[in-house]
C-alpha cells in the first residue's frame, strides 16, 4: 500500500519523505519548492501530502480540507 509524503523542516531548509520513514527523499532551499515536487509526487502516486508549516509546529494535510 503507497505511503503518505511529509514536508518537513530542516536545519538547511525543506525535506520530502515517506511517512514513517527517517531518511528525506529530497531537499529543498524553500517550503514553496518542496510542497510543489511533494504534491506532485503525492498526486501521482494517489496518497496524502502532510505539510509542517513552520520549524516544530504540528502538520496539516496538503491540497484537500
Amino acid at each position: 500500500m503507497p505511503q503518505d509524503f511529509i514536508v518537513f523542516a530542516t536545519r538547511t531548509g525543506w525535506s520530502l519523505r515517506v511517512a514513517g520513514e527517517t531518511t528525506a527523499i529530497l531537499e529543498h532551499e524553500t517550503r514553496d519548492d518542496a510542497v510543489r515536487f511533494g504534491f506532485a509526487v503525492a498526486s501521482r502516486k494517489g496518497v496524502k501530502l502532510y505539510v509542517q508549516k513552520a520549524e516544530d509546529e504540528t502538520l496539516s494535510l496538503w491540497g484537500q480540507q
